[in-house]
Parts: structure tokens; C-alpha cells; sequence
């Protein structure tokens, strides 16, 4: 049997990824499935009966390993729910989250329970202080204003609670990740000390895998341009760290056995300093494997070293799984590990290989993911695998450049040469950016899911074909044809919806926020909520790919400066009662915009559609009609067509 790690490893993390998405309530009838087709597949494929076998129980593994860790783990943990207890533990995070407030990750034990918690105080902790906390705990829930569940789950995390209570017991735990820890402090601190103001959050979410400090604006539009992944510490930087400290470790040590663990040692060491993310974790195994591979003097494969993967996290944290860094990670190796090879053997002896091999692999990699970015991601890129050959290499760089700089102290001259360089690389990257993710065609909003499945199908098939038949030519010119299809047809649905108008409903039943859109473009209306749902927001203008924020008018002056770096496209103007932080709208006012006109009430907003009156409360929405959603209705965010 060949490729065993494969052969057990992948079917593992399908029965995982199948509990953890739709059997968690189902697991015997998912198990007997399992076992039954097991049963009958080994008999009919008699001749690779061994392998069909190794599928089949590798997958009842899974499953089975899933279900132990919500029996052993989830369940009691959620039986704390609604509970005032005293959290012993250890603070693996802390985290500023503005007004005074800080969100602590305690990992420990309430009531003999193994637990970890996200407990809200006000007073910071350093990371692997032990605490004594306590409070009222609560389970996480998605919301509107940020998917706290789905964000924390994949991390084993499921409570969350305010502490009433906190108190530092005086020892510490961990000696090495406290050391990591206070290596990417200083790191951070060193980066913003010497970059500017706009690069310095970009670096931190390179090097240090923190993306806090970046504005919505940046995010969004590095997604939209394809280079999202270089942000989300992953393979590329392991292998980047990898080479560059494996070419420093060749200059002062010969024994190669010295070199692989010494390298090995750092890979791990920088996983942690990453926080072992699951997309860092799965790049630090994949690398050691490859590492101690050539050492031992055996050829590494990518499917067997994917296998090792799965069993190691998804073992220890099957909910993982669902993680979109490590799906996104996992699906773009496999693409580069397992597909790409083979398209760019006909193309490493062609001129301009350079340039060509790393347009391919993009586009090979957008194929293979795309299909979970539909399902992960408000929208899918088209312009990547060009945006990619410019902006890939300047990131790479900067990169680099980082690491050195931290090397060499990060506050000599030479640090200092090496962040103004680093500085300069991250600033061209984000003004290509910028221009990359402001054009009309850079990606497609999941709006159109139809249409995002039927180009994934059709480059899917035009990638078999030239895997099998060697047709790169046939690969690209399909795979841009279906992007300049896919845009026309986006195009073509904006013009045939330009008489309608969608107004998105955002409510917790006592504040309101309400995007009022048509043809690509919106405007962004908020009763109270102080921006509060400027992530749901985003999310919603990415998915319908409206490119034109036309206004955002605020009750007062709430929330008007965090609305210029909350959403993306960033607005064009706003509008608040008092104008100190925009322009003028006081009651009677009135703006017009793609066909209605907004006014200023006493008690909201009035919007009119030719000649229709829709009225806006914090509570409620009066309809034309004399109907009327109250805020029990509002809460469920509804979404209204009104024709013009």
C-alpha cells in the first residue's frame, strides 16, 4: 500500500469535516453509513480492497474522534452556561478592545471543568499570568456584528463572560511561549516604531499574524484584489523564514543533520511566536516533515504529508477543520503541492518561466479554492492571479526584510535601513492594492452564487483537462474567459435590477442600521447603533459587490468617524445631525440618490420612492401600505425589495 499517510490521513479529515459541519446531531446515522458503505466497498473493489478499507475506517476514526472530543470537551464546558464561576487558569491572550475594556482568553478549570474563556475586564493581564476570574459565563452566539462562535470555536473556545473579579495568583506558566510572546511584542512595538502609520498594521498581520490593528478598508480591499492570504501567516512565511534561515544556518554550520533540526526547531518556533494558528500549524508540520524527509534521504509527497496534517490537528482539534485559514491553506497546498507540479513541468524550461510558472500556480490555486471561498467569504476575487505577480513578491520582501531587521536587534542601523526598506515594499503594495481592488472586475459578491459555481465548474473541468492532456494553453485562455464572463453577467444583473431598490435591515430591536442600495450603489443609514454593525455592513456590500458607498448619515454625530475606515468602499461623504464629523443633516433635510430621496425626521429617517413614503425608527420600519415591522421582526434582519 502506497501513500498510506494519504490513504488514511485525508479520509480522517473528511469524517471530522463531516461531523463538524452536519453530524454533530447525526453522528450514529453518519457512522452506520459509513460502516455499511465500508462494508460493501470492499467486496467490489477487489482488487484495492486494502485501500477501500483504510477509507472507510479512517473515516469512522474521524467521526468517532469528533464525537468524543464534543462529549468530552464541548458538552461540559456548555453546561456552564448561565453559571457564576471561578475560572483557575492561565491567560493566553489579551487583547485591547477600546473605552477601557480588555478581552482576556483564560484557559483552566470552574467547578473541576476544563475550560477556556473569553472574560471581558477592566484591567489588562500579561499573556501566561495565572488568574483566578470570576463571573457569569455564557456560550458563544453568532451576531450580526461579528460571527463569535464560528471566529472561536476552530480555537476550542465557547464561553465567554464579564469578569466580576480578577485576581493574579503571582506565578506564571509556559517559559516558552512567554518568551514568544514577549518576542512579538517587541517585534510590534519595533515595526510601528520605525514604519509608517499605514504600513506598520500591515507588517504586524505579516509577521505576527495580528490583524486587529488594520482598518476594514485595507482588509477588504486586499481581499478583493486576491492577496488576503499574505496577511493570514500561513505556508508562504514558513517557507520564506525556512529558506532564509536555512541559507544563514549554510554559512556557519556543515553538518546537514545540525542544520535540519536547527531549522526544524525554528519553524516550530516561529509557529508559536504566530500563535499556532491553524494555518501556521499545518505549514510548521508540513515543513518539519519535509525537513527530517531530507534528511533521512526519502522523497516528500503532498498528499502524505496533507494526511500527517489532518490525524496531528484534527485529532488534538477536530474543529479545526472548519477553520477558514485552514481550509483556505489546505485546499491552496493541495493546489501547489499536488496539481501545480504538474502544469509547470512543460513550463520550467519556456522563456519567461519566472513570470509564467507563478501566474499559473495563482491560477491554479483560485481554481481549487474558490469553491470555499463561496461558502467562507462575502466575495471571490477574479483579478488575483494578476494582482498576485505584482503584490506576492513586494509582501515577500517586506517580509524578509522584517525578519532581518528583528535579527539584526530591530533597533540598530541596519534594523532601521531594513524597516525604511520594508516600509517602502508594504506601501507600494497596498497602493497596488488599492487600485487593483477599486476596479469594476476585481471579484464577484457571493450574491451570485449560481454564477460563482458555474465558473468554478467550468475551470475545474478546464483544469483536469490540462492536468491530463498538458493543455496550459486551454487552462488559461478558459479560465479568463470565464472570469470576463462571469463580470459581464455580474454587470448585466446590476443594469437589469437598476429598478430596484434593496433596503438590508440590521436591528437589535432597540438601534437600527439600514443599507438602502440599487445598482451598485448604496447609502448606509444608522439610528443609534454608533457603528456598531459596520462589520455586518462590510460584509453585505462585499456580498452584493456594490463598488459606491454614496453616504452614510448618522443620528447625531454617533459613530460618524469610525464609519470612514469601518466599511470599504470607504464613503463618500457623511452626513450627522451636528456636523462635526461630516457634513451637515439636521431634521428636514433632505438628499437625493439613485432615484429616492432620504429626510431627516424628529425620529429617524423618511425614505421616498417616488411618491411612496417608507418611515425609520430605531424600533420600527413604517411601510407604504400602513404595515408596519416591529422590532421583533427587525432582529431577524430582513431585506426589503421596493420597486422604483
Amino acid at each position: 500500500m502506497t501513500r498510506k499517510a494519504a490513504w488514511c490521513g485525508l479520509p480522517f479529515l473528511a469524517g471530522t469535516f463531516l461531523f463538524c459541519t452536519v453530524g454533530q446531531y447525526h453522528f450514529f446515522l453518519f457512522a452506520a453509513a459509513a460502516a455499511l458503505l465500508c462494508m460493501f466497498a470492499v467486496p467490489i473493489f477487489k482488487d484495492h480492497r486494502v485501500y477501500a478499507a483504510a477509507v472507510g475506517i479512517s473515516v469512522l476514526c474521524g467521526l468517532s474522534c469528533a464525537e468524543a472530543y464534543t462529549l468530552l470537551r464541548i458538552s461540559p464546558a456548555l453546561a456552564l452556561d448561565g453559571k457564576n464561576v471561578t475560572v483557575s487558569g492561565t491567560v493566553t491572550d489579551s487583547r485591547y478592545m477600546g473605552s477601557e475594556k480588555w478581552a482576556l482568553t483564560v484557559s483552566g478549570k470552574a467547578d473541576g471543568t476544563d475550560c477556556t474563556v473569553i472574560f471581558y475586564a477592566d484591567r489588562s493581564c500579561e499573556p501566561y499570568d495565572n488568574v483566578v476570574v470570576s463571573g457569569e459565563l455564557t456560550a458563544l452566539e453568532n451576531t450580526a456584528s461579528f460571527p463569535s462562535k464560528t471566529y472561536y470555536l476552530p480555537k476550542g473556545i465557547y464561553l465567554s463572560g464579564q469578569a466580576e473579579t480578577l485576581k493574579l495568583t503571582g506565578s506564571r506558566g509556559s517559559p516558552f511561549m512567554r518568551t514568544m510572546t514577549s518576542l512579538r511584542s517587541y517585534t510590534q512595538k519595533c515595526i510601528f516604531a520605525e514604519t509608517g502609520s499605514r504600513s506598520a498594521p500591515f507588517l504586524e498581520a505579516l509577521i505576527c499574524g495580528d490583524k486587529s490593528d488594520m482598518d476594514t478598508v485595507t482588509k477588504t480591499g486586499l481581499y478583493r484584489s486576491g492577496v488576503g492570504h499574505m496577511f493570514a501567516v500561513s505556508g508562504t512565511h514558513i517557507a520564506i523564514v525556512a529558506m532564509f534561515m536555512g541559507a544563514v544556518y549554510s554559512l556557519f554550520i556543515r553538518s546537514a543533520r545540525i542544520r535540519t533540526l536547527l531549522l526544524c526547531v525554528t519553524v516550530l518556533a516561529f509557529a508559536a511566536f504566530g500563535g499556532f494558528s491553524p494555518s501556521l500549524t499545518r505549514a510548521a508540520v508540513m515543513t518539519v516533515l519535509v525537513c527530517c524527509s531530507s534528511a533521512a534521504g526519502r522523497r516528500t509527497d503532498c498528499l502524505s504529508s496533507l494526511g500527517i496534517c489532518s490525524v496531528l490537528m484534527c485529532g488534538t482539534q477536530p474543529f479545526c477543520c472548519i477553520s477558514p485559514s485552514f481550509i483556505c491553506s489546505f485546499a491552496a497546498c493541495f493546489a501547489i503541492g499536488a496539481v501545480a507540479p504538474r502544469l509547470n513541468s512543460r513550463l520550467g524550461s519556456k522563456p519567461l518561466a519566472f513570470i509564467t510558472v507563478p501566474f499559473v500556480d495563482t491560477l491554479v490555486i483560485l481554481t481549487v479554492v474558490m469553491p470555499f471561498q463561496l461558502i467562507l467569504f462575502p466575495s471571490v476575487s477574479l483579478i488575483a492571479p494578476v494582482a498576485g505577480l505584482l503584490i506576492v513578491p513586494l509582501c515577500s520582501a517586506a517580509l524578509m526584510l522584517t525578519v532581518l531587521a528583528m535579527l539584526t536587534g530591530g533597533v540598530s542601523p541596519v534594523s532601521h535601513l531594513c524597516f525604511m526598506l520594508a516600509d517602502l515594499a508594504v506601501r507600494a503594495a497596498l497602493k497596488l492594492s488599492g487600485f487593483f481592488s477599486s476596479l469594476d472586475f476585481a471579484a464577484v459578491g457571493t450574491r451570485s452564487v449560481w454564477l460563482i459555481l458555474a465558473g468554478a465548474s467550468v475551470m475545474g473541468g478546464a483544469l483536469c483537462y490540462a492536468v491530463i492532456c498538458g493543455k496550459i494553453k486551454a487552462f488559461v485562455l478558459c479560465s479568463a474567459g470565464t472570469f470576463i464572463a462571469m463580470w459581464s453577467v455580474q454587470t448585466l444583473t446590476d443594469v437589469l435590477d437598476r429598478s430596484i431598490i434593496r433596503m438590508k435591515l440590521f436591528s437589535n430591536g432597540k438601534n437600527l442600521c439600514a443599507v438602502i442600495s440599487s445598482c451598485g450603489e448604496c447609502a448606509v443609514l444608522d439610528l443609534g447603533t454608533k457603528a456598531g454593525y459596520s462589520y455586518a455592513v462590510s460584509e453585505y456590500i462585499s456580498k452584493m459587490n456594490i463598488r459606491r458607498v454614496r453616504s452614510v448619515f448618522t443620528e447625531g454625530d454617533l459613530g460618524a468617524m469610525q464609519y470612514r475606515y469601518a466599511i470599504c468602499p470607504q464613503p463618500e461623504r457623511i452626513f450627522s445631525e451636528y456636523g462635526e464629523e461630516g457634513s451637515l443633516f439636521r431634521e428636514g433635510m433632505t438628499a437625493e440618490m439613485f432615484g429616492c430621496s432620504i429626510t431627516r425626521t424628529d425620529s429617524g429617517f423618511c425614505l421616498d420612492v417616488n411618491g411612496r413614503t417608507y418611515s425609520m425608527t430605531k424600533k420600527q420600519i413604517t411601510l407604504q401600505d400602513g404595515g408596519y415591522l416591529p422590532a421583533e421582526e427587525l432582529k431577524k434582519y430582513p431585506e426589503l425589495i421596493i420597486e422604483k
